[in-house]
C-alpha cells in the first residue's frame, strides 16, 4: 500500500481476486487498513526495489486509513455512481 504524496492525489490500493461476497470483502479491506496502521515502514521501498520509492509516504498512507476506517459505516453504500455488479459473474 502507498500513497502518493508529491501530487497531492492519495491512494491506498487493496487487490483482491475471487472475492464476490461483499461482507469478505469489507472485512478484508477493513483488516488491511488497520494492518497498514500499525506499520513502521513501507516494505522495500528504496531504490532497488521499487522505482518510485520517493513517492511513498507511510504517514499520509496511515492518516488516509484511519480516515477511511472511520467511516467504515458508510461502506455499504456506494453512492448513485456505483455499477452494481450481477447476482451470478462469469468466470
Amino acid at each position: 500500500m502507498s500513497v502518493r504524496s508529491k501530487s497531492s492525489f492519495r491512494h491506498v490500493c487493496i487487490t483482491a481476486i475471487n472475492i464476490t461476497d461483499y461482507d469478505e470483502m469489507e472485512e478484508n479491506a477493513a483488516e488491511a487498513l488497520t494492518w497498514l496502521g500499525k506499520q513502521k515502514a513501507v516494505p522495500w521501498a528504496d531504490e532497488f526495489h521499487c522505482g518510485m520509492y520517493r513517492d511513498h509516504d507511510l504517514d499520509g498512507a496511515q492518516e488516509l486509513a484511519a480516515s477511511l476506517l472511520a467511516r467504515r459505516d458508510e461502506w455499504r453504500d456506494p453512492g448513485p455512481n456505483a455499477r452494481e455488479l450481477p447476482a451470478e459473474i462469469p468466470a
